[in-house]
């Protein structure tokens, strides 16, 4: 029994650096040091840390309706259900999220004018310098809101230009959940340089990493660390999710299914006037429910009642959105 125990705990304690360069190998290119966490707040909290040593700037800009994070990075949250009447850290800057189903510009303009105002805000929110742009490819808890590409790369010069960093946080769109993409940013055609990700690289366990550059990562001059993010359980957890991804072309599965689904709900769309929006990538899918389509007032009444009518057929579903009116549907990758 000493021998099974020692052989365990050798095996145990490699999980760690053997982990850390299986995903260094699914990464962005150039995001080559990884810091493991136990949540994504908790990784986002860091990777803050991280912009502002290494840019020796301040302010954050984040994008309205956005959640990164509940408790000790609730700062960098903007919904009104995880804010409280109480001061938030300075230096965290609010644009407007690019909605393209409550658009007040004409839909080819979106794009440009929602980067306007993005400029707009470094230019009288901040000194002129930024720390860090923070952005979901998909807003998961603000209503699975897709981040349309063309603002990205309209956005990004403007927070190059104020010497910002970008950060793709990737909690709820990574590891091929997308379906025709990885992560999130390759997606919206850009590298950020930073990369948070959580929930499903441990399939449950409490598993969150931060990834990013040398030179940012040699930023951070003291010491860091979590408790628990890297504990050895969970580290081959995370091995064992890479495998399975690939082994069981998951990104595949989810692609498929995603058409399959998607294509049941825009049915739903066309037949029902209370079914506003059908929207999402992959395995990432969301349903707005509203009064009409032509005032698109959020209707929670109605969301709530079939929401608790679906248990009834063994469905359980996501509840999200700024008035807590979207379905989310995001099933596990590995479902048929």
């Amino acid at each position: 029994m000493d021998k099974l125990q020692h052989i365990t705990t050798i095996y145990l304690n490699d999980q760690h650096s053997l982990f850390a360069e299986e995903l260094v190998k699914k990464l962005p290119e150039g995001l080559d040091q990884v810091y493991f966490t136990s949540s994504g707040s908790e990784a986002n909290a860091l990777a803050s840390q991280f912009a502002r040593l290494h840019t020796k700037n301040y302010s954050i800009m984040t994008l309205g309706n956005g959640y990164h994070g509940h408790g000790g990075s609730s700062y960098l949250t903007n919904m009104p259900s995880y804010s409280h009447d109480i001061p938030k850290t300075q230096g965290v800057e609010l644009a407007p999220f690019p909605d393209m189903y409550r658009c007040p510009y004409p839909i080819d303009e979106a794009p440009q004018r929602y980067a306007d105002q993005l400029k707009q805000n470094i230019e009288f929110s901040t000194s002129g310098n930024m720390a860090l742009f923070m952005v979901e490819a998909v807003q998961g808890a603000g209503g699975i809101v897709p981040v349309p590409k063309e603002f990205m790369q309209k956005a990004i010069p403007h927070v190059r230009a104020a010497g910002g960093l970008l950060l793709s946080d990737e909690v709820q769109t990574a590891f091929g959940r997308m379906g025709t993409h990885y992560w999130g940013c390759e997606m919206l055609g850009y590298k950020p340089d930073i990369l948070t990700m959580a929930k499903h690289i441990g399939n449950g366990f409490p598993l969150a990493c931060v990834a990013t550059t040398k030179e940012i990562a040699a930023s951070y001059k003291k010491m860091t660390f979590s408790t628990y993010g890297s504990n050895p359980i969970a580290m081959a957890a995370g091995r064992e999710v890479l495998k399975i991804v690939d082994e069981e072309g998951l990104q595949e599965k989810s692609r498929i299914n995603a058409e399959y689904m998607h294509a049941g709900f825009k049915y739903l769309e066309d037949k029902y006037e209370q079914v506003g929006d059908v929207r999402g990538h992959g395995l990432m899918l969301g349903i707005e429910m509203v009064k009409d389509k032509e005032s698109k007032i959020p209707n929670p009444e109605l969301f709530t009642d079939v929401w608790e009518r679906t248990k009834n057929y063994g469905l359980l579903l996501g509840k999200g959105g700024r008035g807590g009116n979207v379905f989310r549907i995001q099933p596990p990758m590995a479902i048929t």
